[in-house]
Parts: structure tokens; sequence; C-alpha cells
């Protein structure tokens, strides 16, 4: 059986390095990263789904964003459906439920500007983390069998 050689320790490293780095540099411009975990805005955005959040201040929303909130101490990823200029506040709601909220700018995180569907699906459902760590031990033993005919 084969050892792993200085050349996948150090690819290993770099792969490593880059993500933190990326995630840093997002992180410094003002954007982060978070999952979604309910169905509130299907079909727009799936539970699982990554999100790129734009951190924001002030009145620089639209009707159509889609806003991050805290929403009584909860993330809440709903689509603005009208503002309250003079109040400072927006009317929110999930593409997919009947409730309105209405968040005051401060609890307003941020505008979407992207996301990856089911990408993040193993972070929420158990039975996706099952078959995900599953399927990469398999991989992982295709790998090993392979580095030991070598």
């Amino acid at each position: 059986m084969r050892i792993i050689g200085r050349e996948q320790l150090l690819l290993s490293t770099a792969l490593l390095t880059l993500t933190l780095s990326l995630y840093t540099l997002l992180a410094t411009v003002g954007v982060e990263v978070r999952y979604v975990a309910t169905g509130s805005m299907e079909p727009t955005v799936p539970p699982g789904s990554l999100v790129v959040v734009r951190r924001s201040t002030g009145m620089d929303y639209m009707v159509g964003d889609i806003v991050l909130a805290n929403y009584e101490s909860i993330p809440l990823l709903h689509r603005v459906i009208g503002i309250d200029y003079t109040g400072g506040k927006l009317v929110t709601k999930g593409d997919n439920r009947d409730t309105v909220e209405v968040l005051a700018l401060d609890k307003v995180e941020g505008v979407m500007v992207a996301g990856l569907p089911y990408i993040a699906l193993p972070l929420i459902d158990p039975w996706a983390a099952a078959t995900l760590i599953i399927i990469a031990t398999i991989a992982a033993l295709g790998v090993v069998s392979r580095w030991a005919r070598e």
C-alpha cells in the first residue's frame, strides 16, 4: 500500500489555504455564505441551498430583493414586497408562505446575490449526510484500492 506522497500533501495544503483565503476575502469585502434550512423561499431557494449574501446598510433595498434578516433571533431569508421609507422598514414574505413580516432596517443583514441549490443539504438532513458519507467512503475505498495495485 502506498502512503500519501509529498505531492498529495502539498495539494491538500494548497486547497485548504485557498479555501481559507477565499472565505477571508469574502468576509473582508462584506459578503458571507449561509445555508438555508427551511422551505419558506421554495421554489426560488430550496432547503439545503447555499446563499451568498452581500452585507448592506441603509435604504438600498428594492422590491423583489431577497434579504437575510434577524427576525426574533432567527435568521430569515425572505423577499421584499414593500418598503416603508418614512418608518425605515421592509415588508417581506417568503415565496412559499402566506404570512408577511415587517422588518426594521437594523435587523436586515444583507441582500442575497447568488445561490447554489441543495449543496448544503447534508447540513440539515441526516439522511442526505449519511448518503454523502457512504458515497465518499466508497470513492475513498476505490482510490485506496487503486493505489494499492500500483
